[in-house]
C-alpha cells in the first residue's frame, strides 16, 4: 500500500511544471553517469534512459533541506548541478560528513529499505537533483531494479571496507600513543 501510495505522489509531482524532468538527451550531454557514478557505471543508454521516464527533476534554492535525518522515504537523488551538504546530527548541532557535486548520488540506501534517513541533505548553492523512486523503480522495471540494488549494495560494501581501513589507522594510533604514554609519564 506504501509503494502504490508514493507512486501516485511521484505520478502527481512528474506531472507539475516544477517536476518535470528534461529529455534524457539534455540530462546526457549535461552528466556522464556512466564514467562518473559507480551506481550507473554498468548501465547501458537505454537503461538511462528509462531511469529517466521513471525519475522526476527537482529544485532546490540555497540552503533548502532536500532531505531530513530521521524521515522516512524511498527515494535517492542523482545531483546533477549544484552543491550538497551531507549533515548528521551530533549531540546539540549538525555535523557535516562531506559535500557532493554534479554526478554523485546521495538517500541511496532508502532504495534498500525504508529505514529513516541516516544524514539530512542541504542544497549549499541553487541544485537541481533527479529523484529516482524505489517504489516506481520496483514497479515499472524489477530488472533494473534489481541492477540497481547490486550497484549500491556494491557501493556500500566499498564505503565500509573504507570505514574498516579508517577505523584501523584510528586503533593503530592510539595503541601506538598508549605505549608512548608507558615510556613518556608526559604524554
Amino acid at each position: 500500500m506504501a509503494d502504490a501510495l508514493e507512486i501516485c505522489v511521484d505520478r502527481w509531482l512528474r506531472n507539475s511544471s516544477k517536476h518535470s524532468l528534461p529529455a534524457s538527451a539534455e540530462i546526457g550531454t549535461s552528466l556522464d553517469l556512466t564514467n562518473r557514478s559507480i551506481l550507473f557505471a554498468d548501465f547501458s543508454e537505454e537503461d538511462l534512459a528509462n531511469i529517466m521516464r521513471m525519475s522526476r527533476r527537482e529544485d532546490y534554492r540555497e540552503g533548502d533541506t532536500i532531505l531530513r535525518e530521521g524521515a522516512g522515504g524511498s527515494t535517492m537523488y542523482l545531483l546533477v548541478r549544484g552543491r550538497v551538504s551531507i549533515r548528521k546530527a551530533a549531540e546539540t548541532q549538525e555535523v557535516e560528513v562531506k559535500q557532493i557535486g554534479a554526478g554523485e548520488c546521495f538517500g541511496e540506501m532508502a532504495i534498500l529499505s525504508q529505514m529513516p534517513r541516516s544524514a539530512s541533505a542541504i542544497a549549499l548553492r541553487p541544485t537541481q537533483v533527479i529523484a529516482i523512486s524505489g517504489a516506481v523503480l520496483r514497479s515499472t522495471n524489477p530488472v533494473l531494479c534489481m541492477k540497481l540494488y547490486r550497484n549500491i549494495a556494491s557501493l556500500l560494501a566499498d564505503r565500509v571496507r573504507q570505514r574498516d581501513e579508517q577505523m584501523m589507522g584510528l586503533l593503530q594510533s592510539e595503541q601506538a600513543r598508549q605505549k608512548a604514554k608507558r615510556f613518556f609519564a608526559f604524554w
